[in-house]
């Protein structure tokens, strides 16, 4: 239990400590966030992206082809080997895998937030968790993520592991990470 509990503070921790490296708007379509923490033999990652990049709209689904379409996202979502390509040689084995939608019916407060549908954006959450036999391999990531969802442009990055914090710009154009 004490690994999950570094993963959680070190996931935590990310956006922090990257802040010196990069900044991005915290709303900007086209652009997702990828938080990647290592630990011991443990990866997480946590993914966020609107829901113009995933589905193509953020407003509340109303029709049965928009909730379809967020049912299907979520999925996708739901597998972050086909999303996010791994080294083989790491030998990374997933252990849990949880995504949903923001601002619908995962968030119980968004009427507070927002008065009109014009001022509501749903975001997509993803969080992985994977255990590594060799973490170190871990030097180069592929994001297939791209093909699967075309609106989206950008990954903002940000790697925390035991020697400090990394962050990237991950483009559709070139979507390959090398550490």
């Amino acid at each position: 239990m004490k690994p999950m509990i570094a993963l959680a503070v070190l996931l935590t921790a990310v956006p922090a400590m990257a802040q010196n490296y990069t900044q991005h708007d915290a709303h900007e379509h086209g652009v997702g966030a990828l938080n990647i923490a290592m630990s011991g033999d443990q990866l997480a990652m946590e993914l966020t992206a609107s829901g113009a990049d995933i589905i193509g709209f953020e407003y509340p689904a109303s029709s049965a082809e928009e909730k379809h379409a967020i049912e299907e996202a979520i999925a996708q979502l739901s597998m972050p080997l086909e999303l996010i390509r791994l080294p083989s040689a790491a030998q990374c084995n997933l252990v849990s895998a949880e995504a949903h939608l923001a601002g619908e019916e995962h968030d119980d407060h968004a009427e507070e937030h927002h008065d009109n549908d014009a001022e509501q954006h749903t975001e997509f959450h993803a969080e992985y968790l994977f255990e590594c036999a060799d973490i170190g391999a871990l030097q180069n990531f592929a994001f297939p993520y791209f093909h699967i969802f075309p609106k989206a442009l950008e990954l903002a990055v940000q790697i925390v592991n035991d020697s400090g914090a990394l962050a990237f710009a991950v483009e559709r154009a070139e979507p390959q990470l090398e550490l």
